[in-house]
């Protein structure tokens, strides 16, 4: 693939400057060296030579390359008002067999990946499709597979070849005469348009299979990002036959707000949940909008108390910063050493002493509190009495605890805004049962809407936070394993439900302190924090004795007659097999 890619550049641009032409010739030559000779057709980097030589791909220390993989999921077609969900193609995916939550269903690289701030960088990702298909045979098969509306049989092979490096386009890449150039060109706007989902950070991607996926308001699936790969989970039981479905945008929101993203997408959404909520008690729906229509009528000063309190945690975290990094390369040096000093602490020992703990709590963001920012008199109270009238009103309508939490997370942005301001509260610490049960409703919500999301986790995160509070006044984070015992497990199945079951306690802890202080998605928080930070290194299982024994009874013998040449090729075979073993 990245070898008819390059050379495709050279034919094209190589005779406008020699310079070029030989840098690319050079890129040519290296890209061919990565071949291994015993065996042709096998690369010696599991990453794609062409996205790594062209910076398609986020270079991360310590980001492992991922493989394809298909679980128990297969592609089927999907009428276009049918209830479930919805999309703007003709496309759905079910699971196969039955699963639980947190299974892996696939790991899928990208087809498309890049920054995504702006509405006209979605080009971007149409760009790289139309750039990958015109040159490689590969590329043009997925394309064609992922633009694909036509009906579909219920044995077909579409998830399959999908992720099979052997499933190519008959005809070969894209045809660049001037009309089939203008039917591609319109497949790809196509695909770029409808599949495309976005990650934390503004990125965004197209990935095969979950790019087929129907969007529902109450998922059946989570997917996490690490790099440009997508791992996507089952984030509640399915039985064989259920659809598979994402959250293509925010769904934290009101009905109304939600309508409106799906219809920019294209599509009508036909989730239980949307269809739900439109079916609700006419009283609920009055409440619901008494509820908003009383944070519209107070939005200025709601807006300048959030304004107010987002610049005094920005001066702070800069002082921070400031007083971290300096503007002294020789303290930043400092710095960074004592970080990494830790990092191989954690691997080599698996804890960090109190004087460890002291050094880490310095280097981590602090909480939202002492601000210093007034709330206005009695707007505190007003809030916390309009939510009760809410609540009462969705218990005296008789409504079941899913439809309840229903109506809760699509007004989690005015709850939100409630619990700020009992942060903020000059009387906080008196509060702490209010806050409390605050969290505990929201993330109860969250945890039916949408299992094991982001949001999900730092809701959890927070509930533990305060009900650690509430135990023990003044805990540090050498306390996080020991306080509010049950929110813990709530924040560690949330976890779980993302980043699978087999997470261990280090890492959950970890990942609670990243998920706490970050303030936007970031996915990446397994290798940031538990490789930088300090998981222990993976650990694998000693090789079956049948595999090991002739390759290290080689190796004695060979020491034992002063073989060096057999000595060395009996090492480089234990090597290939610890790899193979590791993979």
């Amino acid at each position: 693939e990245a070898i008819a890619l390059f050379q495709c550049l050279i034919s094209e641009f190589g005779d406008q400057s020699p310079e070029l032409q030989e840098e690319l010739e050079d890129t040519l030559s290296h890209i061919e060296e990565l071949w291994l000779k015993p065996e042709p057709g096998v690369a010696q980097m599991s990453l794609r030579p062409s996205r790594f030589f062209m910076n398609l791909r986020s270079p991360h220390f310590y980001l492992p390359n991922f493989a394809d993989s298909l679980g128990p999921v297969k592609v089927l077609y999907a009428g276009e008002d049918e209830h479930g969900g919805g999309q703007s193609h003709r496309r759905k995916v079910v699971v196969t067999s039955d699963v639980s939550a947190g299974d892996l269903l696939f790991v899928t690289n990208a087809l498309a990946f890049g920054i995504v701030e702006r509405q006209e960088h979605q080009e971007r990702l149409f760009d790289a499709l139309m750039a990958q298909a015109s040159s490689s045979p590969r590329r043009a098969a997925m394309v064609e597979l992922m633009g694909d509306d036509g009906p579909l049989p219920e044995d077909n092979t579409v998830a399959r070849d999908l992720l099979d490096p052997r499933y190519l386009r008959v005809e070969g890449s894209f045809d660049s005469s001037p009309s089939a150039m203008v039917n591609n060109l319109k497949l790809c706007q196509k695909i770029a348009e409808r599949s495309s989902m976005y990650t934390g950070r503004a990125f965004g991607g197209i990935w095969p299979i979950a790019g087929l996926a129907r969007h529902s308001c109450a998922p059946s699936a989570n997917f996490a990002v690490f790099g440009d790969v997508l791992t996507a989970r089952a984030s509640r039981d399915l039985t064989a036959g259920e659809e598979v479905t994402f959250a293509w945008f925010d769904i934290l929101r009101h009905g109304e707000d939600r309508r409106k993203f799906a219809t920019d997408r294209g599509f009508w959404c036909n989730c239980p949940r949307c269809t739900g909520e439109d079916e609700l008690p006419r009283e609920v729906q009055r409440a619901a909008r008494r509820f908003v229509q009383f944070f519209a009528e107070n939005d200025s000063r709601i807006r300048g108390i959030k304004y107010e309190r987002a610049l005094k945690i920005e001066l702070r975290n800069k002082a921070q910063l400031k007083k971290v990094m300096g503007f002294n390369p020789e303290e930043a040096r400092v710095w960074k050493d004592g970080l990494m000093t830790l990092s191989e602490k954690f691997k080599s020992n698996g804890a960090l002493s109190d004087d460890d703990l002291e050094q880490l709590e310095e280097m981590m963001p602090t909480p939202d509190e002492n601000l210093n920012v007034r709330l206005p008199k009695g707007l505190l109270e007003e809030l916390l009495a309009e939510r009760e009238a809410f609540e009462r009103t969705l218990e005296d309508a008789g409504l079941s605890e899913e439809q309840k939490n229903w109506c809760i997370a699509s007004h989690l942005p005015e709850y939100n805004d409630i619990s700020i301001f009992l942060r903020l509260a000059k009387n906080a610490d008196e509060l702490w049962q209010v806050h409390y049960g605050l969290l505990q409703r929201m993330n109860a919500a969250a945890r039916a809407v949408h299992p094991g999301s982001w949001q999900h986790q730092r809701l959890g995160a927070y509930t533990w936070d305060v009900r650690a509070r509430m135990e023990t006044p003044g805990y540090k984070l050498r306390a996080i394993g020991g306080v509010a015992v049950e929110d813990m497990k709530n924040v560690a199945e949330s976890l779980r439900l993302r980043y699978g079951q087999d997470l261990s306690q280090m890492e959950v802890d970890a990942a609670i302190e990243r998920v706490s202080s970050a303030r936007d998605i970031d996915e990446n928080f397994c290798w940031d924090v538990n490789w930088c930070l300090g998981a222990e290194a993976p650990e694998y299982a000693a090789a079956d004795a049948a595999e090991a024994e002739p390759s290290s009874l080689a190796l004695e013998a060979a020491l034992a007659v002063g073989d060096e040449k057999g000595a060395a090729m009996a090492r480089a075979t234990a090597r290939r097999q610890q790899q193979e073993l590791a993979a």
